[in-house]
């Protein structure tokens, strides 16, 4: 093999690792975009590519709205991705809002998240329910 030949190869191998790269980061960006579409939750690529930038996860930000979503529960992705990077563990929360919803309570998200973040939510949730504030 001639040092032309080795350059060439090298040269080859250092391309097919970059377009594998490319491919790579092309799917983990469209793959929660996909299949936000086909559960019908509004989520654009650019937002999912700012949240791929601000190192939320994605998936499981998805995967929640997806979940909120088929219950019935409206909530935005920006709401999501602030509860999960102030720390708060999103499918709790989600499943919360979901039971409070069932139960006719009138719960605000930004309430159930400062009940998540100071580890109170499910007593928040009983407390609401044995004040009345439950709907009719």
């Amino acid at each position: 093999m001639t040092v032309a030949e080795a350059i060439a190869l090298a040269a080859a191998i250092g391309m097919l690792l970059f377009f594998v790269a490319v491919f790579v980061s092309i799917a983990l960006t469209f793959r929660p975009w996909f299949q936000a579409v086909l559960s019908s939750v509004p989520i654009s690529v650019f937002q999912i590519i700012g949240m791929r930038l601000r190192r939320t996860n994605v998936n499981v930000v998805v995967r929640n709205l997806i979940i909120a979503k088929q219950a019935g529960v409206s909530l935005s992705s920006i709401e999501l991705e602030r509860a999960y990077l102030q720390g708060c563990d999103l499918e709790k929360l989600v499943l919360a809002m979901i039971e409070a919803k069932k139960r006719g309570q009138d719960i605000k998200f930004q309430e159930a998240v400062d009940a998540d973040l100071h580890g109170r939510l499910q007593e928040e949730l009983k407390a609401k329910a044995a004040a009345g504030t439950v709907r009719s």
